[in-house]
């Protein structure tokens, strides 16, 4: 991979650009994980919120 990077340097744009993605995605995904923990707990400490079906 490396010496692909030394024979076309947009390749290494690419790949910067791939991780700057990856980096926000997993950015995204802790916010989505921790907003979830906080509704689920929201939910246990008021039970009667819930309407059972």
């Amino acid at each position: 991979m490396y010496e692909m990077l030394e024979q076309d340097p947009n390749l290494s744009e690419y790949c910067n650009e791939a991780r700057d993605i990856l980096a926000d995605a997993s950015d995204g995904h802790k916010k989505v994980k921790d907003t979830y923990g906080q509704a689920q707990e929201l939910a246990d400490a008021n039970p009667k919120l819930l309407k059972k079906n």
